[in-house]
C-alpha cells in the first residue's frame, strides 16, 4: 500500500511541475531595476524579477533558428522577452542590455523600442538586431536597465 501511495505521490508532482502549478518565486524590485547577470548568447536568461508588478521570467538573444554565430559578420539575432502585467493598467517598457566580456569591458550594447505590456496580460516580446559576431560569442556578462511606467 506505501508503494501505490509513493507512486500516487510522484505522479501527482510530475503532473504538477508539467503544469506548472508549482509557482516560481519572483523578486519584487522597484523600477527602474539594474542589474548585472552572467550570460552567453543564445542561452536563456531567467531574473525571475517583478517590477512595479510587472513579471520578467526569461531573456533570450539568439540567431535565427538553425543558425550558428558568424564570429566574422554582423549576425541577425533575436532579443525575445516573457512578461506579465500583473495590474489591470497598461504598462511601458524601457529595456537596455550592456553585453560585456569576461574582463567586464562593455562590447555591445542592445535598446529595445519601448514595450507596451497591456494590462493583465501576459506576452513574449520579440525585436530583430543586428550584431557583431565577434561580440555575441564574447559575451559573457549583461547589465540590463529595465523600467516601468504607467
Amino acid at each position: 500500500m506505501r508503494t501505490i501511495a509513493k507512486i500516487g505521490l510522484l505522479i501527482a508532482c510530475v503532473l504538477m511541475v508539467c503544469t506548472g502549478a508549482i509557482a516560481q518565486e519572483f523578486r519584487t524590485m522597484e523600477s527602474p531595476f539594474q542589474e548585472g547577470f552572467s550570460y552567453r548568447v543564445p542561452n536563456d536568461l531567467r531574473p525571475m524579477v517583478d517590477v512595479e508588478m510587472i513579471r520578467w521570467s526569461k531573456m533570450t538573444i539568439a540567431p535565427k533558428k538553425g543558425k550558428a554565430i558568424d564570429v566574422g559578420k554582423v549576425n541577425a539575432v533575436t532579443v525575445s522577452l516573457d512578461l506579465e502585467n500583473l495590474n489591470t493598467r497598461n504598462a511601458q517598457i524601457l529595456f537596455i542590455v550592456l553585453l560585456e566580456n569576461e574582463h567586464g569591458q562593455q562590447i555591445g550594447r542592445f535598446e529595445a523600442k519601448p514595450i507596451k505590456v497591456k494590462g493583465e496580460k501576459k506576452t513574449t516580446y520579440s525585436e530583430k538586431a543586428k550584431i557583431e559576431g565577434q561580440v555575441l560569442q564574447d559575451t559573457a556578462k549583461i547589465w540590463v536597465l529595465f523600467e516601468v511606467t504607467r
